[in-house]
Formats: structure tokens, sequence, C-alpha cells
């Protein structure tokens, strides 16, 4: 028997399975639920973050993956994978229904690693990590300084335990401050909680510090804010400075549904742990204005001119109790002999109301509000021009190039459409910042925001009305 076993052929081993791919086999082993997050995945997608990160981390802390560029490094981290057997699956720009019924059968894959160097930061590596979603994709970023010639992890952020996939995190993004006179720096990091049916979602963003360990940064603001989807440029654009960060976001415009969608301006200094609202909080007069009788008093207070304050307390707590509502903006009239001034008129559920705002220094300021108008700013130029004027020569001939941003968030919206065999026409989820919304979104109100958008985009009066305050105002 003995000498039977000596001579017995060995067999050759089968190669095991990374805990990596068993994580993806269980996940892929649970029935998909649409937009639902089944119990049992939840912990499985936490796993499955944990060991793609860890597969990343022993890459980039490699002999060979030490003096690698991250290009290098991205390109090294894929090839293990591929040898653990792991597939990371790039989604294309453009898809069609059959690819994208596919896709929804198959919610749980890797579709992006990412390693990246944030500039002004040779010390620093961002990795970036993406799981692809029904409706949605979530995107997990970690943060890596070197330290005794090793990268060892600082900041992680990641989107866990959620219970359907609005609670990912979409189409994000994030800016790396450069470091301030000391070489601190902090990050800011957006995405989106994407959902199907709708061009209006929810926007969230915080501004992180390194903490107490990777998962415990220190937050020095988060805030969230509504988002609407269908335009162009990009919904969002985010800039970092040392001691500044700025966020812009295409909106509602709560004053006037008719013109429906705003750019609102969120610029914020970061002196140390301490962040503050600074201007411009907008870049036309009428979207100061909404941004103003939404805000707080307290933060709104800092907004007015001194001798109008009283005034404007109490017709700001009308509107913040909802004992007024605005409904249209009637006319937003440049002042020609007062430079800077424009008296806007806003139809309210209480009667007309009209405010002078300001400019000054490149910050927007109430001068004045009641049911009498001010003397001396003659007219009433509407917020709309004539709806079937065509734009001049100048208009853009086509429509500019679609952003990653724009394809991602284009092509979840395009999954519902397959998904329901319809295009979605919800409009009107309203963002949660806004106390005034109201939702008969009419065909005539829709022409209503295309005009509006037009007289912005191509009017020659609008501009030259506009250009002093949007050139300081930026």
């Amino acid at each position: 028997m003995i000498a039977a076993l000596a001579t017995a052929t060995p067999q050759p081993h089968e190669p095991r399975e990374s805990p990596l791919m068993r994580t993806l086999r269980a996940l892929q082993c649970i029935a998909p639920d649409y937009t639902n997050v089944p119990e049992a995945s939840r912990p499985l997608l936490v796993e499955l973050k944990h060991e793609l990160r860890d597969v990343i981390l022993a890459t980039v802390n490699s002999p060979e993956g030490r003096a690698a560029s991250p290009d290098e490094l991205t390109s090294k981290a894929l090839a293990r994978l591929a040898s653990e057997g792991v597939a990371v699956e790039e989604e294309a720009e453009e898809v069609d229904g059959t690819q994208l019924d596919a896709l929804l059968e198959r919610p749980y894959r890797i579709s992006d690693v990412r390693i990246e160097q944030p500039s002004g930061h040779p010390e620093l590596l961002a990795v970036r990590t993406t799981l692809g979603l029904t409706c949605s994709d979530d995107t997990s970023l970690y943060l890596l300084e070197r330290a005794a010639g090793r990268w060892r992890l600082v900041i992680a952020i990641e989107k866990n335990d959620y219970e359907d996939v609005s609670g990912a995190a979409c189409a994000f993004e994030y800016a790396v401050s450069p470091p301030d006179e000391r070489g601190s720096w902090y990050v800011v990091a957006v995405d989106l909680h994407c959902w199907c049916t709708s061009n209006w979602q929810g926007l969230r963003y915080a501004v992180l510090r390194v903490g107490a360990s990777p998962y415990e940064p220190r937050v020095l603001l988060s805030g969230d804010e509504g988002i609407f989807l269908g335009v162009d440029p990009p919904p969002f654009t985010l800039a970092t400075e040392s001691a500044s960060f700025s966020l812009r976001v295409e909106a509602m415009q709560s004053l006037d549904t008719g013109i429906l969608v705003r750019e609102h301006v969120l610029r914020y200094d970061v002196q140390g742990d301490s962040v503050r609202r600074v201007p411009p909080l907008a870049t036309r007069p009428e979207d100061f204005l909404d941004e103003w009788i939404n805000l707080t008093w307290d933060e709104a207070a800092r907004w007015v001119d001194g001798g109008a304050l009283e005034r404007a307390r109490r017709w700001h707590a009308r509107f913040e109790t909802r004992a007024i509502e605005p409904s249209e903006i009637l006319f937003i009239q440049p002042c020609p002999a007062r430079p800077g001034e424009t008296q806007i008129g806003l139809e309210t559920s209480k009667g007309k109301l009209y405010f002078t705002i300001r400019e000054r220094d490149g910050s927007f300021f109430v001068q004045h509000v009641g049911t009498a108008r001010l003397q001396g700013c003659p007219g009433e130029r509407s917020p709309y021009p004539t709806i079937d004027t065509e734009p001049p020569a100048t208009a853009p001939s086509k429509a500019p190039d679609r952003s990653p941003l724009q394809s991602r968030v284009r092509r979840s919206i395009a999954t519902s459409s397959s998904a329901t065999k319809s295009a979605p026409t919800v409009f009107c989820v309203g963002p949660k910042r806004s106390r005034f919304l109201n939702c008969s979104q009419t065909a005539a109100r829709t022409r209503r925001f295309h005009s509006y958008n037009a007289r912005q985009s191509y009017h020659p009066e609008s501009a030259s009305s506009s250009s002093s305050s949007s050139s300081k105002s930026t």
C-alpha cells in the first residue's frame, strides 16, 4: 500500500478562488430587486469595497509599484485583478436597450478602478473604485499619503448599508485643495443620490480633513441640495483653492416655476476647521433674491443694507413661515440712472411685492422691499422674451459635447426608460431645500422656461445689462 501511494500520479491543484472573486460570486447569486438593495447584499457590498481597496493597496506598496506613476499603478492594479479572475467592466458612454436590460439583470459590477495624483500633491494618491448599480453607480474614494516609503490610507469615503440605490455615491466627484502655508489640505466630495425616473435629484457634499482614523475624518461641513439634470453644460462644477472652494449647481428657481432652473452658487472660505459662506451667492439679481428668501434669517441678514434691515426682517419672516408665498417674477429691471441697482417685481399669494437689489464689491444686497415700488427706475423688462423669437446667429450651432458626468447621469435615466418601456417624464420632484414648489408644470410654463434661458444666453440687452454684474460676481 505504501508503494502504491509512492507511485500514485500527483493530481493538479485547482487555483484557489480569491476572497474578492468569492464575494462577487456571492453577490451575483442574490436576485436583483430593481432599485432596492436586498438586505443580504449590503454586507457583501461592503466586503467587496474593502477587498478591492486592499488589492489596490497591496499593488501600490509592492516593490514594482512604489516608483510607478498613477497610470502605471492603475494598469498594475487592473492586471492583478484580472489574474484573480476579476473583470472591470467599464460601461460604454452610450448603450442600447438590449444592453441596458442586461445591466439591470446584473446590478453588482466593478465598473471602474482608477488611481490618480491630486494636483500639487506629490505625497498623495487618490484611488477611486466604482460599482455599477441599477439606475446608479457607487464610487468610493481612498486618499493615500506616502510615509516612510509606503502608502498609507488617511481618508476613506464610502457609502454603505443603503436600502435602495439613492443611498449610493452616484456621479461622484472630488477635489483636493492645494496645500496651505502649513502644508494642510482638505477634500471636498460630491455625489448624487440618483434615481430612475426624474431629472430632479439630490446632491450631497462634504468637506473633510484627516481625522483620528481613515474612516473617521474630521467633517468641516456637509450639506444636501436639489439638482436638475436636464441641462447643458454639466449640472454641477466643483473647484478648490487652498482656503476656499466653490460648488455650482443647476437647481430649482423657486420664485417662478416657469423659469424653473437657475445656477446655485455655494462658495465657502475654509480657515483651519472653520467654514463660512462667502459671496457670490448668485450671479444674477433674481437668482440672489431666490437664494436670499430661502436662507435662514441669521444668514440672510448678512446680505441686507443696514437701512433696510428691519423692513427686510419682517418680510423675510413672512416668507420663512409661509404666511406669504411667491408665484411669479413680474419683471427684472436694471436701473440705468443707478448702475448696479436692479428692481424686481414679484407676484405673491398676498399681492405684488417690489425689491431693489444692489450689487456692491461682487456681492448682492437687498436695498429695499415693500408693496410700493421705489421711483427712479422706469420700465418693466419681462424675464421672458417673445417665445417665438429666433435667437441671433451667435447662438451655438450644436449642443456641446457631453461630459463623463452627463453621460453617466443620462445613462442612469435611460436605464429606467428601458425598464419601464417609456421615457421618464417626472419633472416636478422638488428639492427639499425649497419651501415654495408648485408642481403644476404646464406646457406654457415649460415654454417660458426655455424662453427665459434663451434670453439669458442670447439677448443682447440681457448681456449688456448684466455683463458687469456677472463679471464681478464670478
